[in-house]
């Protein structure tokens, strides 16, 4: 007695197969789920091979075999109809269920049955499996086979789905409007879609000479991508023109009437062929031609329903041609009707393109018309403003709005301009430009009104921009001629306190003291002079290594005495050892000196204490200027480096400070940022880079 394989049948074996089984989703991908099954099997049961044998449709049509590891000698058996494993397939079908054991060689064989009969089957080769795995096989493919089944079944309902739709198409071509052409393009298009043909060929013969036609063939946009003329002597379609029949084909190659100029198509290559005739009342007046469908004979279902479209289609097609005259004799009409719904939707298109806001009321403040930004600025759909009040719902108002000019555009019939703020908070708003217009009819009275509003807040501040720079401009003019007034006194202190410095004794210390304090004094608003000029117009700055905390030092000595004059506190928080920085020392002394000032402005008189610390990160020098001040509010916190633009009370700020500050930083490459909390106090951030990179 031969012997047998064992394996271990258990749920987990079982979970695996029927959940490979269940993730079949479509037959599309039906030859590669089979294959990943058989992998698992052939995997689970430690086999050298096997195969599924499925003369289906969906498994490759030249041999319907899904092989792995499989003997190619046994596989040809099923293939050219004899020996021993064709034999035995064919004992198979003929029992309709499992013999076992299986011939010698093989592990097991396994019909697979959908609806009750068996539509192929699994062969595994190897050591014969126990009648118990046998048995688990079976309960497998025969769950296969339903699925199987279920799948078929499936493209069959979808199938039919598209009969239906088809049908249903077809009865509503007898009472819609649309044109024969159209007609003859959706009709081809379902007749290609249900058969699945690469082509369907319409043949539409002359009405005064019908050994003349014009055969059409369709393209994948649903355009006919070539309209040839043809006189029909020979061919299939010939036939089936003359003999009003079906003709169909499987291989056009052996069938002697084919004639590939008059029945084929350029650039496809022909392999079966199926031809309906057009008829209507026995009245022919062309024919379909299908181009490789699927390599079957059509049933007899099949080429029912076939015939039943085509007849439709030649039934629509008569009673279009009956009816051409009337609609030629409404062409006129109907363009006009066409020319004025696009222009409607043109001018509607047009309407709600415009970037402003725009709509049209009556003399009673009725929304007529509204595009949709202005739509859109309260959330509303356009169709549901129409017919409202637009003050009530643009602007939540009981009444007209104060301020507007419609009812003057009315009584005048001349456009009127009025300005209108939205305010956002207690210093930003959106400011808008209402314009309104008049609509007059034909007597020229005022029906309507067009209003157009249009936001001009960024225009505005244009214009602020441009009164700025004329400011700009003004300091320019003043500083050249400040710094000619100036500079030459400033000149004369400073050389008169060198020249004093060298002859006083270097015993006295205190003068000479005193005079140095009077050239850094004198060089320092010298320097102002310069940085006032250098707002105003590009300059040069003069970079050079220097020791970063020696500039805050020198800045701090110039403001001492303002510092000693409040109760104010510095504390230095100044790293020791920090490279040598490559800058302008006078242009960061400014910076220092403008914020520490800021800093003891902002105490008002009050105790406080000024934080300065240095730091090299990164390859990056940081200073941080903190103070636990009153704050600066978020709101202004964003504009303090604009020009002209202060914090402080009128006449104690020119609005430049920070403005130096924020154009020397960006000279060295670096920036600066400000934080605040009202309340906490204010705290700016320089950052300067190892090497600047200069900008302009």
């Amino acid at each position: 007695m031969a012997s047998t394989k064992s394996i271990n049948l258990n749920k987990d074996l079982w979970d695996t197969v029927s959940k490979a089984v269940n993730s079949f989703s479509n037959v599309v991908t039906l030859e590669q789920d089979l294959y990943d099954l058989l992998t698992t099997l052939i995997n689970t049961l430690n086999i050298s091979g096997g195969a599924f044998y499925l003369p289906l449709e969906q498994i490759n049509p030249e041999n319907h075999w899904i092989t792995i590891n499989f003997s190619p000698d046994f596989k040809n058996q099923l293939l050219i109809g004899q020996g021993e494993l064709f034999d035995y397939y064919s004992f198979l079908r003929s029992k309709n269920t499992a013999v076992y054991p299986p011939p010698n060689g093989f592990a097991a064989s396994v019909p697979i049955h959908a609806d009750g009969n068996m539509i192929g089957f699994m062969i595994l080769e190897g050591e014969k499996v126990s009648e118990d795995t046998q048995q688990f096989l079976q309960k497998c493919l025969d769950y296969l086979g339903l699925r199987i089944h279920q799948l078929l079944l499936k493209v069959e309902i979808e199938k039919r789905k598209k009969e239906i739709a088809a049908l249903k198409y077809i009865a509503r071509t007898q009472s819609t409007g649309l044109s024969i052409n159209d007609t003859q393009i959706n009709m081809i298009q379902s007749i290609r879609s249900i058969f699945e043909a690469d082509e369907v060929l319409l043949i539409v013969l002359d009405k005064d000479n019908p050994n003349l036609a014009i055969k059409k063939r369709l393209g994948a946009k649903l355009d006919w991508i070539s309209q040839v003329s043809l006189k029909l002597e020979k061919g299939l379609i010939w036939q089936c023109v003359y003999t009003k029949k079906v003709v169909e084909t499987l291989d056009v190659t052996q069938n002697e009437f084919f004639n590939a100029e008059f029945d084929g198509a350029i650039g496809l290559m022909v392999q079966s062929m199926v031809c309906v005739p057009l008829l209507t009342n026995g009245q022919i007046l062309g024919a379909l031609a299908l181009l490789n469908v699927p390599a079957r004979q059509l049933n007899e279902y099949e080429i029912d329903l076939l015939s039943s479209m085509a007849t439709a289609l030649a039934n629509t097609m008569f009673n279009m041609n009956m009816f051409l005259e009337l609609k030629v004799s409404n062409a006129d009409l109907e363009a006009s009707r066409w020319e004025l719904l696009h222009s409607r939707n043109t001018l509607r298109a047009l309407f709600d393109s415009i970037p402003a806001s725009m709509y049209i009321i009556d003399r009673k403040y009725s929304l007529l018309a509204i595009n949709m930004s202005r739509a859109n600025r309260v959330n509303i759909p356009p169709n549901k403003l129409v017919g409202r009040k637009c003050y009530e719902k643009l602007y939540q108002r009981n009444d007209p709005c104060p301020g507007c000019r419609v009812m003057e555009t009315y009584n005048n019939a001349r456009s009127t301009t009025r300005i209108h703020r939205d305010w956002i908070d207690d210093e930003q708003f959106i400011e808008w430009e209402i314009i309104t217009y008049p609509i007059l009819n034909e007597d020229d009275y005022p029906v309507q009104a067009i209003l157009f509003e249009q936001d001009v807040t960024e225009k505005r501040h244009l214009e602020a921009n441009l009164i700025q720079s004329e400011k700009l401009a003004a300091v320019g003019q003043l500083a050249a001629g400040v710094a000619h007034e100036i500079n030459n006194p400033l000149a004369a202190i400073i050389a008169n306190a060198q020249l004093l410095n060298r002859e006083v004794s270097d015993d006295d210390i205190d003068t000479k003291d005193s005079l140095n304090l009077i050239e850094i004094a004198g060089t320092r608003a010298s320097q102002v002079v310069k940085n006032l000029l250098g707002f105003a117009r590009k300059e040069q700055y003069d970079f050079q290594n220097m020791d970063l905390n020696e500039t805050i030092h020198n800045a701090l000595s110039l403001v001492q005495h303002e510092i000693n004059s409040r109760p104010i506190r510095i504390d230095l928080e100044l790293e020791d050892n920090l490279p040598r920085l490559n800058g302008s020392k006078d242009h960061l002394q400014g910076v220092w000196i403008n914020l520490v000032m800021n800093a003891i402005d902002a105490f008002e008189d009050q105790p406080g204490v000024i934080v300065i610390n240095t730091q090299y990160v990164n390859e990056e020098f940081r200073v941080t200027i903190s103070d636990n001040a009153k704050g600066i509010p978020e709101e202004k916190l964003t504009r303090i480096f604009e020009p002209f633009y202060t914090t402080k009370d009128a006449g104690k700020g020119t609005g430049l400070g920070l403005s130096l500050c924020h154009r020397t930083v960006k000279q060295h490459g670096g920036i600066i940022t400000a934080e605040s909390k009202i309340g906490k106090g204010t705290k700016f951030i320089v950052t300067l880079p190892s090497t600047p990179s200069f900008r302009t």
